[in-house]
């Protein structure tokens, strides 16, 4: 498959993407113009790349053409900016612009990324099933992103996930979140809820990208959203 994955510098980016290319896709990976590709060392001269703030990215997408989308991009996820409006509302329209080239290329699967901000405050176990009731400028358009994503989709015959991720851990994770917190400030003896992002038990990012992210790449006849998290309830 020829796959487009934005957000490639990122956490849960560079492990989808070497998930990817250890499978044998081809790959063009979306970042910005002054993105640090560290976690992506060991692909970066076996992929394609493009700048999604360049000119030239639409071009440099409709040049590779590729079968797969997928959107692993989201600016405003660090703890102070998921209740900024604006840097939570600029994703809707970079995800357009993806929609409009999947609309053109006649793309067969598109994949988003969502996010357990959209269920809101909850306690117990969550599913499917459970009403999306999110209370962050974060979660509000991560929920409406995955809508616009479902209408557009099935408007234009696009297979179409949602995966709704919870907490991830493993390598090449920021210091702030809250494996990486918790070793650190156990060390420095710091209050551990001051710093972390995160307080929700972790489900490992390579074993995920593994899993659901890698096999739904290839597409299937049934399009849906997906909650993945871990199993137990903490």
């Amino acid at each position: 498959m020829k796959i487009l994955l934005t957000g490639a510098t990122g956490f849960l980016g560079s492990h989808i993407a070497e998930t990817l290319s250890t499978h044998g896709h081809e790959l063009l990976l979306a970042k910005r113009t002054k993105s640090d590709l560290w976690r992506c060392a060991s692909l970066e001269n076996k992929v394609k790349w493009t700048n999604s703030d360049s000119d030239a990215f639409e071009l440099d997408v409709l040049s590779f053409r590729p079968n797969v989308i997928i959107n692993s991009a989201w600016n405003g996820v660090s703890a102070g900016e998921r209740n900024s409006w604006k840097h939570q509302l600029d994703n809707l329209c970079y995800q357009q612009r993806l929609l409009d080239l999947a609309k053109r290329l006649e793309v067969k699967v598109f994949i988003g990324i969502g996010s357990q901000a959209e269920y809101g405050t909850f306690d117990g176990c969550v599913d499917e099933n459970y009403i999306a009731d999110p209370n962050t400028a974060y979660g509000v358009v991560k929920l409406a992103a995955q809508q616009i994503v479902k209408t557009f989709c099935e408007e234009n015959n696009i297979t179409w996930y949602w995966f709704r991720l919870f907490s991830c851990f493993g390598e090449r994770e920021a210091e702030n979140w809250l494996i990486p917190a918790v070793i650190k400030n156990m060390m420095q003896y710091t209050d551990i809820c001051s710093v972390c992002n995160d307080h929700i038990c972790p489900g490992k990012c390579r074993d995920l990208c593994r899993g659901q992210l890698g096999r739904h790449a290839a597409g299937s006849d049934i399009a849906s959203g997906r909650t993945l998290c871990h199993s137990k309830n903490v």
